[in-house]
């Protein structure tokens, strides 16, 4: 086609042409020597090795005073636009506009065709940033090692409810077409699909809830049923995994959750966000279900959620027992049970994953009348805890024992209840303004009357022995000399043990009869009047004022 000699002239000349405007004219010329097409002199340069000279953004263009960190710089600024469906909203001439405005350079320093040129040699064009990372290929040495769990939107909203017709989703609406679509993100409650996949052999489970969105509770319950042994002998796949690679969803980043698995030995891991790839096993079950399963409830919707889960089962019965797996060349179920008999780990009880899912301690103080405030709720604690009015408590939440929670004290833990509210706002607990009883019917109320009744007269004898010591260090200080005077004792009064025991039990008004008798007990056990004393310092030593401060006759 074209002679060495010809040849070799092309290539030398193309390789020395400055501009790839000038290896243009270069081709261009030989094409009209020789007679052949510009595009078969191109081939025959890239036969020989020599790299075609293209022109990028109208030529290359003149020298610009903006540096690669302000370029840098609008590459950042467009990536913020990006959307969650992989689109860039801003274009290049707005780019450069934004970035005037904000300072990054200088007005009219940077033109479209610079920037473009600039951004391609540095790798960020729109898209070189919505190119996905390079992934490296992962695998797994045996069935449930590696769980994946991942929540999307039932392509059946829901069941037409209430009065309001069947609704499906309508992919083409969505901002997101592989997620949900915008009425997702409201709180209302509509069909949601779960799914386990187990990495090495491909066995999923699938069951459907209808909840407001992804939460701690609804994906425990979720895992619970997957890890379990089903009713269902047909469904084969369960058990714990040593692994659990999720999203970084509400639910999968709860306390309760990493509770759960801290407690079985599971290891999770939530992937970074926008990285959906990180789980591809499951993602490709989505894609799997909606096309095998999903696309007939448009042709004939489910009724209910029971016979939604019910269709689910035998679909995943029916295609992972049938349906063979390319990789291994048989189904699924077959796969599965060939290679788990080492292992295969089960939670002893329902109960004890149940239990695990706890979220972290908080700390509530506890009112007078033995109530904590969690979100706004009040509730009441049991009669055990009443005693801890203003101390601190520790306060767990417990979705399977909702509305409940469990409140902890010194490695005691108890259920409190929320308050019950009446029509008007108060408490149904609450004793009627016409109930005269005392507000705590215990020894401990009782004592604290009794104190108070007698703090008037305590009050009152420590004054009159202030003053009397001041009366006595006057007299001293006038009479200098004379010896100090000998204190006179009080005279002793002698009563029998009876008398001291029905003084101190009178002090105490509204005593219950087993108090009594304890506390008659307690008297009559003691000899010395410092014992009496003590007895009373042990009842909060709020009476000991109303015994005469004497030695006790026996009786």
């Amino acid at each position: 086609m074209l002679d060495d000699p010809v040849r070799r002239n092309l290539i030398e000349r193309y390789i020395a042409a400055p501009t790839p405007r000038d290896a243009g004219k270069v081709v261009a010329e030989y094409a009209r020597q020789t007679g052949v097409d510009k595009s078969t002199i191109y081939r025959i340069l890239i036969n020989e090795g020599v790299k075609r000279k293209r022109i990028s953004a109208g030529g290359r263009p003149r020298t610009t005073s903006v540096t690669t960190e302000q370029i840098e710089q609008i590459a950042v600024l467009i990536q913020q636009t990006k959307k969650r469906g992989g689109y860039i909203r801003i274009d290049y001439e707005t780019a450069i506009a934004v970035a005037e405005r904000q300072g990054v350079i200088p007005p009219g320093s940077l033109t479209v065709a610079q920037l473009k040129y600039y951004l391609e040699q540095e790798g960020l064009l729109k898209r070189d940033l919505l190119r996905p990372p390079p992934t490296i290929p992962r695998r797994s040495d045996y069935p449930n090692q590696l769980h994946q769990f991942d929540w999307s939107v039932c392509a059946q909203w829901d069941f037409g409810d209430k009065g309001k017709p069947l609704q499906f989703v309508h992919w083409s609406q969505a901002s997101d077409p592989n997620k949900s679509i915008q009425r997702a993100k409201s709180r209302q409650y509509h069909l949601w699909r779960g799914l386990l996949v187990d990495h090495y052999t491909h066995a999923f489970y699938l069951e459907y809830f209808l909840i407001p969105g992804e939460s701690a509770f609804a994906t425990i319950q979720f895992l619970e049923n997957a890890w379990f042994r089903h009713q269902n002998e047909a469904l084969v796949f369960h058990g714990l995994p040593d692994r659990l690679v999720a999203d970084r969803g509400p639910g999968n980043t709860s306390e309760m959750l990493k509770n759960v698995c801290r407690t079985f030995g599971i290891t999770l891991i939530p992937h970074a966000t926008g990285r959906p790839w990180a789980k591809g096993s499951v993602e490709t079950g989505h894609g799997l279900i909606e096309r095998k399963f999903e696309s007939q409830l448009r042709f004939d919707p489910a009724r209910d959620l029971a016979d939604l889960n019910r269709r689910a089962q035998d679909f995943m019965i029916r295609f992972q027992t049938v349906n063979v797996l390319g990789r291994v060349s048989m189904p699924r179920y077959n796969f599965w049970s060939q290679n788990i008999a080492d292992h295969l780990r089960v939670p002893p009880s329902r109960e004890l994953l149940r239990a695990a899912a706890i979220s972290k301690p908080e700390t509530r103080k506890v009112s007078n009348f033995g109530a904590i405030s969690v979100d706004g709720i009040q509730f009441i604690l049991p009669p055990e805890f009443k005693r801890l009015a203003g101390k601190r408590v520790s306060v767990i939440r417990n979705p399977f024992q909702a509305p409940n929670l469990v409140v902890g004290y010194e490695d005691e833990y108890r259920l409190a209840r929320p308050i019950r509210k009446d029509h008007a706002g108060f408490s149904r607990d609450a004793r009627s303004v016409l109930d005269t009883r005392a507000a705590l019917p215990d020894h401990a109320e009782a004592v604290r009357q009794a104190a108070d009744a007698a703090e008037p007269r305590y009050a009152q004898m420590q004054r009159l022995t202030a003053d009397a010591k001041q009366h006595v260090a006057r007299t001293l200080a006038a009479q200098p000399g004379r010896h100090q005077l000998p204190v006179q004792q009080p005279p002793e009064v002698k009563f029998s043990r009876d008398d001291a025991r029905a003084r101190v039990i009178s002090a105490v008004p509204g005593i219950t009869a087993e108090m009594k008798q304890s506390l008659a007990a307690e008297i009559d056990g003691a000899i010395t009047m410092q014992q009496i004393r003590d007895l009373v310092e042990r009842y909060k030593g709020l009476i000991a004022d109303v015994l005469p401060k004497t030695n006790l006759s026996a009786g």
